[in-house]
């Protein structure tokens, strides 16, 4: 891991600043709006049932402690070189990476300006937001299916989980469910 490290490549240092600036930008977007909202945080669920906050809750920290596992995995463990189609694969990581991550610092401030002024664009827009982190994610379980190095058979087990687990949360429970229950 050390070399990989000594041997930083202008791609490297690319989805590192990708990874950096993005996850900055989701955790000041709940930063923003968890200190600066007026109102009562819970109209962020909506009509979500009460009964399934606790494991949406728990299911977030999951997610985001796979999130790092499988980050880790793709940095150290993906042969970067392979071409998809003309297209290298970090280019494709890089995308996918992107677009988990700034839809992901938006849709909170978006849902906050929805509570302000309900109407039909920023509703399908928070929904397209949503989409994108769901494909995105699972994009990124495939590429570790696809071409996650499977020598180290532990890491990739744990990269798989975290990654198809991130896909469940992102895919079909913020881009499914949660739209599903807010506007009930």
């Amino acid at each position: 891991m050390s070399a990989r490290l000594k041997n930083l490549s202008k791609k490297d240092m690319v989805f590192i600043g990708i990874c950096i600036i993005g996850g900055i930008l989701v955790l000041a977007s709940y930063v923003w709006i968890i200190s600066g909202f007026n109102g009562d945080l819970s109209s962020f669920w909506g009509g979500m049932p009460e009964r399934f906050l606790g494991g949406y809750y728990v299911s977030m920290i999951l997610s985001a402690l796979g999130y790092f596992i499988f980050t880790l995995f793709v940095f150290f463990k993906i042969d970067k070189k392979v071409k998809i189609r003309k297209e290298s694969l970090y280019s494709l990581v890089n995308k996918f990476y992107i677009f988990l991550l700034i839809p992901s610092a938006l849709w909170m401030p978006l849902v906050d300006l929805y509570l302000k002024n309900e109407t039909l664009f920023l509703w399908l827009v928070i929904r397209l937001v949503l989409l994108l982190v769901g494909l995105s994610s699972f994009g990124i379980f495939l590429i570790i299916l696809q071409f996650g190095n499977r020598r180290k058979r532990l890491f990739f087990i744990l990269a798989l989980i975290s990654s198809a687990y991130f896909f469940f949360h992102a895919g079909i429970l913020d881009a499914l469910i949660w739209p599903y229950y807010f506007l009930r």
